[in-house]
């Protein structure tokens, strides 16, 4: 998926460029644009892209995390923090790295934050902090969630039935064949689930970028 990459690589540069006021967004605009690069190359020589692929779901995980834990006591920040860091080193030591995509770890990190993102919201609303619905640092906070639920989804049921479905032509076999330029009714349920969710998930990024600048 060329043109999402593109998309992708497009909305980080512009955050960058454009001056992000936020240290660890600004860390995951880079982490991802450097895993989007790598993996283009590593498909184009054929090669896997499974290790830089862990990393990234490790490394955006943790910095997401990060990120919504500054809303909370520093109790409970440490808590998570321990607990995050406890499930890191269990999925290491048993998985590979380098021969199996941590499918599972990017599940439950990424319900983790939907979890605390729930909570968050609960309490602003127990508040009456209807403002804070308003704010950017809002927007920030919600930006991942369609991303991780999306994306969990697919990986949740670590099957291969949604990368061999078409849209509109059902189950793929080997005498379906679709050209190499984007075809919408050759995308398949990962594709078109992946791609959504993308678009959502950069797009509030690049959204953020801009109004941050201005304000």
């Amino acid at each position: 998926m060329i043109i999402l990459s593109v998309f992708i690589l497009l909305i980080v540069i512009y955050a960058l460029v454009k001056g992000v006021n936020h240290n660890l967004l600004a860390l995951i605009l880079i982490v991802t644009g450097v895993n989007v690069l790598l993996t283009e190359v590593l498909i184009g020589y054929k090669m896997s892209f499974k290790l830089n692929t862990n990393l990234y779901f490790i490394l955006n995980s943790i910095l997401w995390i990060q990120i919504i834990i500054q809303y909370f006591s520093r109790k409970s920040a440490y808590i998570i923090n321990f607990c995050l860091g406890v499930f890191i080193i269990y999925s290491l030591y048993q998985n590979s790295i380098v021969n199996n995509v941590l499918y599972s770890y990017f599940v439950v990190t990424s319900i983790l934050y939907i979890f605390l993102f729930f909570l968050l919201s609960i309490r602003s609303l127990k508040e009456e902090n209807i403002t804070f619905f308003q704010s950017l640092d809002f927007t920030l906070i919600f930006a991942p969630i369609l991303f991780f639920l999306g994306m969990s989804f697919i990986f949740g049921f670590e099957s291969t039935i949604f990368s061999k479905t078409y849209i509109f032509k059902g189950v793929k076999d080997d005498s379906l064949k679709c050209p190499n330029a984007f075809n919408f009714k050759c995308l398949t349920v990962y594709e078109i689930i992946a791609i959504i969710v993308n678009i959502v998930y950069y797009s509030l990024i690049g959204y953020f970028a801009f109004k941050s600048k201005r304000q």
